[in-house]
């Protein structure tokens, strides 16, 4: 089966239904893409593709809760998420999945299509990075578990690889600072902030406004040092240029410094 539409050409789609049929799949093509919901392929920049994987019947859209972790299947949609018994780091995984454009694409768009899209405005990378997630991968060479900071930081490593579960830790941290900055609910965002008490620092984890989203534990009263930092890269786009976005979040550390002197 092959498609050619106006944005980009895919010679082949296939379908497997198991994990042995994905792997058969991605040996035969090996330049293939995954698409689970499918909101990210049309701003993909492979506007030529030559096989598209579909996951949709791995069986990957589930949840699975012990009470150690929750283990969310790469196809689960954010809907789900925001429906789910999911309850952990004040609610943080409901509060980001909310923000997830209209409910039309929460619908549809897969917490494993957005770990891995690679775009820099990612919603759910920051928060993933304060409730330490681990990464399961599926590849030729057999499972592959990794933390989501070494993903961040060796992307690369993982794009050929099939994103089979996201873990998070069951852990109560008390009260979550949440911060999303956009020009309209749904829109993309232009800086996110998250934050929990750490001992007796803050843990603060930072996304969208920067080139590479991170994560630091912060004497509280230091929060602000992170935006100065010259290690952090940020961002010039159609949504603000560099210095718009080193205020914003500066603004939202700030926040976070009183935050946790009043909580």
């Amino acid at each position: 089966m092959s498609y050619t539409g106006e944005i980009m050409t895919i010679r082949n789609y296939l379908k497997p239904r198991s994990l042995q049929e994905m792997l058969e799949a991605k040996r035969k093509h090996p330049k293939s893409k995954f698409v689970a919901g499918g909101t990210l392929v049309v701003k993909s920049n492979y506007p030529d593709i030559d096989t598209l994987i579909d996951i949709q019947d791995l069986g990957l859209n589930r949840i699975r809760i012990t009470d150690e972790e929750y283990g969310i299947g790469s196809f689960t949609t954010f809907t789900s998420i925001m429906e789910s018994d999911i309850d952990c780091c004040g609610d943080l995984m409901k509060k980001f999945a909310r923000h997830i454009g209209p409910v039309t694409i929460r619908n549809v768009a897969t917490i494993g299509g957005n770990v891995m899209s690679g775009f820099n405005w990612n919603d759910t990378l920051p928060p993933l990075l304060l409730m330490e997630a681990k990464l399961v991968f599926e590849g030729m060479e057999g499972r592959r578990e990794t933390g989501i900071e070494a993903f961040i930081e060796n992307r690369t490593l993982f794009k050929d690889m099939l994103l089979y579960e996201v873990i998070i830790p069951r852990k109560d941290v008390g009260k979550v600072y949440y911060s999303r900055f956009s020009r309209t609910e749904d829109d993309i965002p232009t800086s996110i902030v998250a934050a929990h008490k750490d001992g007796g620092k803050v843990r603060i984890a930072c996304g969208a406004s920067v080139l590479k989203p991170f994560v630091k534990s912060i004497a509280a009263d230091q929060a602000e040092s992170l935006g100065i930092d010259p290690g952090v890269k940020y961002i010039d786009d159609l949504r603000g240029n560099a210095e718009f976005k080193r205020k914003i979040l500066l603004a939202s550390l700030k926040e976070i410094k009183e935050w946790a002197h009043e909580n």
